[in-house]
Parts: C-alpha cells; structure tokens; sequence
C-alpha cells in the first residue's frame, strides 16, 4: 500500500532498451479491455461527477505541474495526416460548448488580468528586421513590453528607454493608405485594428509617451532609413 512520505522503488530509474522491447512484445495482440466501450467515465458515470476542487487543491496541482515542459513543446510535425484527418473527422457536427454563450464582465476582467503579463513568442518578418539592425547598431530596447490602455493590456513591439514606443505596422492588418491606395476597405477585423490603434495613440501619449510608426513597406525598401528615424525621434 501506498503511504505518504515514501519513495516509490523505481522513482528516478529508466528503463533499457531491451526491457522496453520485451514489454512491447508481451502486449502484441492483447485487445484493451474497454476497445470500443465509450462513456464509461463521462458524466453521472465519472466519480468526481458534481464535485470541484477545493482552493488548497487547485495550488497543489499547480505547484506540482509547475516547471513541466509539454511533450510537444518546440516540435512540429507531431502528428501523421492520417491522425490529424481522424482528428478533422471527429470534430464534424460536434458545436463548442460555449456556443451561444458570452463571457460575463467579471470573467472579461479575470481573462484580462491572466493574460497581462503573458508576452508573445511571434515576431514577424518586419518586426525581426528592426530588432535586427537595432541590435547591430547597440540600440538597447526591449520587445514586447506591456502597457495598461484604459482597461486592457497592450505589448508595444519595441520599446527604448526613457519612453520611447516603436510599433512596426503591417501594410494590410494596418490599412497603409499608400498600399492600399483605390481599394475598399470591408474586412471588420481591419477595421477593428484601425480603431485599437487610435486608442493606443491616443492614451500613450496622455502618459507621455513619444509614438512612432513604422509601416511594413518602410523597412522593406529600405530599413536603414528606418534605423535613421528611430536615432532621429
């Protein structure tokens, strides 16, 4: 029997080679005892149907996962295409639980506040190329830095000390009126962009910040002159 305090025998050990092999071949060909039985556990037939863990709980559980690196993490091509088309297939017809639903304001804030100081990974081509000629020059600057806008949380793309704020703008997502000079603009997530951006302005220069843009057709032509801007403002 399991007792608190005590250290399972094969904590720490790994298994060879050889051992693992046996122990594939010894369970060729034995069917799984609940192959093709669903709902065995969901539901009113799962034990901890009805329940929820307590605060004290909850914190173990974090404590214990905390440090723990998923399996696919930094890998791509986990998955053949064969599962991914089973994983495709077995989503049809199935709707989203929270379909329909809409997050409360309190659950909006809560969402807000978890996310706050959570910084993006993605850095995109033109972002990659200001960093780049930035570092080459001994520009020190920071990347992705987080401000309060109102009552949501912005990361700046680049940010110099004392308060300078860079933010480097693709030509569509960002409606360059030179790019997209003649066509219409209809697509609600532009637009949507377009209104963001006039509150960031707006309020980090209420804070004192200096506001520069860069548009993705700036630094392709020529990021030096980029470069010569940022020095300049």
């Amino acid at each position: 029997m399991f007792k608190k305090g005590n250290i399972p025998w094969n904590k720490y050990k790994k298994l060879s080679f050889k051992h693992k092999q046996k122990l594939i071949g010894s369970h060729k060909g034995q069917i799984p005892w609940n192959k093709g039985l669903r709902g065995l556990q969901s539901g009113k037939n799962n034990p901890f149907y009805g329940r929820k863990h307590t605060k004290e709980t909850k914190q173990k559980i974090s404590i214990a996962n905390k440090g723990n690196i998923p399996w696919h993490s930094g890998k791509t091509n986990v998955f053949s295409k064969e599962t991914l088309e089973k994983m495709r297939l077995n989503k049809i017809g199935k709707t989203s639980a929270f379909k329909g639903k809409i997050h409360t304001d309190e659950a909006k804030q809560k969402i807000r506040d978890a996310r706050k100081n959570q910084k993006h990974v993605f850095f995109s081509i033109p972002e990659r190329k200001i960093n780049s000629v930035l570092s080459i020059n001994g520009v020190k600057f920071e990347k992705h830095k987080i401000f309060k806008i109102g009552e949501m949380y912005h990361q700046v793309d680049i940010f110099i000390e004392p308060n300078i704020v860079i933010e480097v703008d693709g030509c569509y997502w960002h409606w360059c009126k030179s790019c997209m000079k003649g066509k219409e603009l209809k697509d609600m997530k532009v637009i949507n962009h377009i209104k963001k951006d006039r509150i960031i302005d707006k309020e980090l220069k209420n804070q004192n910040f200096k506001l520069l843009r860069i548009k993705e057709h700036e630094i392709n032509n020529n990021v030096l002159l980029c470069l010569y801007k940022i020095m300049r403002f």
